[in-house]
């Protein structure tokens, strides 16, 4: 019994004390990093090298970034290895020195794309994420939040059906709350 109580401890203690000594502030929340300008319901791409541009395209005219930039530095990633994490979604991401807060710029694929998700099914829900050179508990929060969003299939379903970023957010509020 002592010990079960001691890794319950030691699990919600680490998160916290890490954070501490890094110097992050507050956790990073998947909704949090989500905009209305962010939000591409209707993803025209071909294949992910593709649907990376046209996300990081998004990024960089709402936050002043350069695309090229953006892109290359999440293709890097994407090269060394996929971004599919299965339950048709894909985590394509890279650390941007200029962002000051963690951005998501969201593409819905109703074709499907390969991100060489582990189960192959095509990533139908793109979450390009950037994060701040600075702060590397970012990416792990929002991807955190992301993979327990959608541990089961049925969630991608549901997703698939919004037609607008407010039908969007409430659903990541919704199922956020819901898988807690």
């Amino acid at each position: 019994m002592a010990l079960i109580i001691m890794a319950m401890a030691t699990s919600m203690l680490s998160g916290p004390l890490m954070r501490l000594g890094l110097g992050t502030k507050r956790k990073s929340r998947l909704q949090d990093a989500l905009s209305s300008k962010l939000f591409v319901p209707d993803l025209q791409a071909q294949t992910r090298r593709h649907a990376i541009e046209a996300l990081a395209a998004s990024a960089a005219e709402v936050e002043g970034l350069d695309p090229q930039a953006v892109t290359a530095a999440a293709w890097s990633r994407e090269e060394a290895m996929g971004t599919g994490i299965g339950n048709g979604v894909a985590i394509p991401h890279a650390r941007i020195p200029a962002l000051n807060e963690p951005r998501i710029v969201v593409g819905i694929s109703a074709a499907g794309l390969d991100f060489d998700a582990p189960d192959d099914i095509p990533a139908h829900v793109i979450f390009l994420i950037l994060t701040p050179q600075n702060d590397p508990c970012a990416h792990l929060d929002i991807v955190s939040g992301i993979a327990r969003l959608f541990r089961d299939r049925s969630m991608l379903d549901r997703f698939l059906t919004v037609g607008s970023f407010t039908d969007f957010l409430a659903l990541v509020q919704t199922g956020v709350q819901w898988k807690r």
